[in-house]
């Protein structure tokens, strides 16, 4: 059964992201995020100690995320006001829960 559609897409979500898999030094750290969501359109920054970089995911109307720019990718989906998140490359996996702000 496909998730309900959100509630509202556009807007911040706040709250933390957590590394799942750390191939290299340079993965982002665990912590607080936010990542923001304008005319269906997902941006967050992949932020590392030795990298740093922009991710573009478009939302779908069921509140699918897919997205990627050949280093890394972006899945996840938005139900209601809860976006789950993942962000991985071939070096590192984080996992994203927020709400909207």
């Amino acid at each position: 059964m496909p998730a309900p559609a959100p509630v509202s897409i556009d807007g911040q979500y706040r709250g933390i992201a957590r590394l799942v898999r750390a191939n290299v030094s340079g993965c982002p750290r665990s912590g607080p995020r936010i990542v923001t969501v304008t005319n269906d359109s997902l941006s967050l920054t992949y932020r590392g100690p030795t990298v740093s970089y922009s991710l573009i995911g478009m939302v779908g109307p069921d509140g699918s995320i897919h997205g990627g720019d050949g280093r890394g990718t972006v899945d996840g989906q938005i139900t209601g006001r809860h976006m789950d998140l993942t962000v991985s490359s071939a070096f590192c996996e984080v996992r994203y829960a927020l709400e909207r702000m």
